[in-house]
């Protein structure tokens, strides 16, 4: 139901071309309208009098669209539909959606469901067999695990964090010392005490560095600031002998990045 409603949307917004559909797309029986050759589903959009017909045999969708309760299960898709809705409707445009059979007439689409029918029988029954906690929780985790990596690849913040820490549910190992482990999360997070940090939080009103050479950010707070030039020549000898140990064939290429990639368990 969920590509019933991100189609819908894009039927809103003029995305969906004609006949360029293909049936794996949408879920079984989803919106035929118009000619319909041998492996695709194509729609067809009418605009009558300033109205867009949209023709689905979702009821679930539909039901979803026109009720607002039901906006909880597909919040992010449900509101770029309504959206669309609103914008169509200050061009003038009035958008209905009407329910219809599905494969109705529709030749290869009964003998798409047949053979899906014939399939099924064809499946051993399973309904016996028994499977035990520790799987069971193995496959919720792993599930749970894929959405969480997914929200986080898709997120459209803090992708800052992203480039340091590109995978979840992994446990980062920490500095002993609860002082430069705080300082490591919260560089990790923008929200440390460089001044880059502290003028966007509003807390100071310049993000120069008190050097006067630049912008007080992450990578010139490691490699250009000339307060801890010292500091630098002993981190980048240290990176380079556990480069060395790790035995990688390349040289490190020196970024923020690198410095603050975290250490698994």
């Amino acid at each position: 139901m969920w590509r019933c409603l991100l189609w819908y949307y894009n039927a809103l917004v003029g995305t969906v071309p004609v006949g360029a559909m293909p049936v794996g797309i949408l879920p079984v029986g989803t919106v035929l309208v118009g000619t319909v050759p041998v492996g695709t589903v194509t729609c067809t959009l009418k605009k009558e009098h300033e109205k867009l017909f949209i023709l689905s045999d979702s009821k679930s969708a539909i039901n979803c669209i026109r009720q607002r309760s039901a906006m909880r299960h597909f919040h992010s898709i449900l509101s770029r539909i309504r959206s669309a809705v609103h914008i169509l409707q200050g061009l003038g445009v009035k958008a209905v959606i009407s329910w219809i059979l599905s494969h109705s007439g529709i030749y290869w689409n009964e003998q798409v469901d047949e053979m899906a029918k014939a399939a099924l029988q064809q499946i051993p029954d399973v309904g016996n067999n028994v499977i035990t906690f520790a799987a069971c929780k193995y496959i919720i985790s792993k599930q749970i695990t894929c959405t969480w990596q997914r929200r986080w690849d898709r997120s459209p913040t803090a992708r800052t964090t992203y480039e340091y820490v590109p995978s979840v549910g992994k446990r980062t190992m920490f500095h002993a010392r609860r002082c430069t482990a705080l300082s490591y999360s919260r560089l990790l997070l923008n929200d440390s005490s460089l001044r880059i940090h502290q003028h966007h939080a509003g807390l100071v009103d310049t993000k120069k560095c008190e050097c006067g050479q630049g912008v007080d950010d992450a990578f010139h707070y490691f490699f250009q600031c000339a307060r801890f030039s010292h500091i630098h020549e002993s981190l980048m000898q240290v990176v380079d002998k556990t480069w060395s140990e790790a035995n990688c064939q390349v040289s490190p290429r020196r970024s923020v990045v690198l410095l603050l990639a975290p250490a698994y368990l």
